[in-house]
This record gives structure tokens, sequence and C-alpha cells, in this order.
């Protein structure tokens, strides 16, 4: 496993391990950035046993537009993992005082837990601007992937426009947003009307990013290859949808500072066609992993 795909994978993990579990014991007597001072710190320490990692949210960077940006975090990765040599990442938290002023959830409250895609673009263009400078160091931001991490779901526009961009999203999936939501009706008190959990699971996208899908495959893979009593079609079909989605992710992937070269005209049938080849292959994963899980009795 690379070390982009191992980083990136093991902080899906523990995303949805603390959404599920932890987040709903958020301090609500903490203000909104000391929350997101905490998130940060508790996402550079699900890395740093992985890859080394720096805080940067007390630096500021000069960008060719005489802006001075603030970034969150960058992870090192070494130089022969041919991945370039860093990612760069924003952190993104709920915070739950919002929520509390609300004692009830109803469809309308539905935008206060969704990610829109504003936070995506002001990343990309911070980045970009900052491009080509040296940002750290000898790393330079031409060599950096852009990541966001976010304990909230991204709505699908969003998604679809990381998609575009090549921005990498770890963010909950829909089970673990419902164990939250479960999890703070209990602890805050907080009413959740039907409505808007209703709302949340349509608008939502809960995606993994294409590392994660990889990652289940290779599994699968290597599952399959153990087994002696395995029908060697089954090995074939892993293995054809691993090559076919390692194709589509080399399409996805941009360094921090490059946008796509298309038209403003082009970008929304490119933007569709990304979208629906993505969901494709998550939905086929999915259908393989419950598939072979059953049939060979084996957990991924």
């Amino acid at each position: 496993m690379s070390f982009e795909r191992r980083v990136i994978s093991t902080i899906w993990d523990r995303l949805q391990t603390y959404v599920s579990d932890n987040l709903a014991l958020q301090d609500i007597d903490l203000g909104e950035k000391e929350v997101g001072d905490e998130f940060e710190k508790l996402v550079q320490s699900w890395i740093s046993p992985i890859v080394h990692t720096l805080r940067l949210t007390y630096s500021m960077k000069k960008g060719l537009s005489g802006t001075k940006h603030q970034f969150d975090l960058i992870a090192a990765i070494p130089e022969d993992a041919k991945v370039g040599n860093g990612l760069l990442f924003e952190c993104k938290t709920l915070w739950l005082r919002n929520l509390l002023e609300k004692k009830k959830l109803s469809g309308n409250d539905v935008n206060s837990l969704l990610l829109s895609k504003d936070p995506l673009m002001t990343f990309l263009v911070k980045s970009y601007d900052t491009f080509p400078e040296e940002f750290f160091g000898t790393m330079t931001l031409e060599k950096v992937y852009p990541v966001v991490v976010s304990t909230k779901p991204l709505s699908r526009d969003a998604f679809k426009f990381a998609l575009v961009y090549g921005l990498t999203v770890l963010q909950p999936s829909k089970e673990s947003l419902m164990s939250f939501l479960k999890k703070a009706s209990e602890h805050l008190a907080i009413e959740i009307g039907e409505d808007f959990t209703s709302e949340i699971s349509e608008r939502g996208s809960y995606h993994p990013p294409h590392h994660v899908l990889q990652n289940k495959l290779e599994i699968l893979a290597d599952k399959l290859s153990s087994f002696d009593r395995k029908e060697p079609f089954d090995l074939y079909r892993v293995k054809a949808r691993k090559d076919e989605l390692a194709q589509f992710s080399r399409q996805l992937v941009k360094k921090a500072g490059t946008w796509p070269q298309r038209s403003k005209a082009d970008m929304g049938i490119y933007e569709s066609i990304i979208y629906e080849r993505y969901l494709d292959h998550a939905r086929e994963v999915g259908a393989l992993e419950y598939e072979f899980v059953h049939k060979y009795d084996f957990k991924i």
C-alpha cells in the first residue's frame, strides 16, 4: 500500500470512529476556534505515527496576490513514495454549541450540518495563490496534494466539486453520522425530527475517497488469492475493477495550485460524467465486498 493511500485510509477509519463515538461528547464550553484547534491536533495525532506531520495553524504564507494565507497541517511523504512529497490538510469540524441553541433539528436545519463547496473553493484558491513559491523548507505546493478532513458530510454539489478539482475529502459515512445524531440527541437533549433525518440522508454525499475504495479492492484480492477453494472468475472480477479504478483515480489526482483546463461550459458536463463514473465504482466495490464476504465468510 502506498504512503498516500495508507495515510488517507487510516484517517478515514479514525474519522468514522470519532464521529460515531466521540463527536457528541465535544466540550460545549469551548469556542468555535478552540474546537477547530482541538480537531486539528486530533487529526495530526492520527497521521503522526505513519508520517511526519506539522501543524501550520499559526504560520501565514504570503501568496502571489499579496494576500496572507493560513493552512492547517502538512504531511511530509518520503521521497521514494513517488506521490509528490506532501499532503496539505484543511480541517473542518462541527461546533455543537450551534445545535444546542436549536433544541430541535428540522429539515430547515440541514445546511448547518453539511459542508458546502465554498470552503473547498477557498482552500483551493489559497493553495493556488501560494503556488509555486516555497511552502515549507524544500517542500513546494507544486508537489503537495490537497486534502480536506471534515466531521460534516459534504453536500452533493461540494462532493462533485471535489472530484472535478482533484480534492481528496474525508467525511463521515452515513452510518457514522446517524450514530452521532443518536448520541447527540441523548447527550445534549436535542430532538432530531424525522424530516431532518430524511433531508440530511438525501442531500449529503457520505462517500469515501477513491483511496479507500482501492484499499478495499486490494484487501479483497489478497483474501481471495489466499483461498484455495475459490472460483477463478471471482478474483478476475476484483482485479479488473481494481485496474479500472486505478486508471480513474489517476485522472482525479491534481496537485495544489493546478486547475482543470476546461471552459465553464464544459465543466458542468465533465462534472456529471466524473460523478457518475465515481458512483459506478463505489457501488461495484460495495457489491463485490458484500458478495465475497458472505460467499467466502471472511471480514474486510
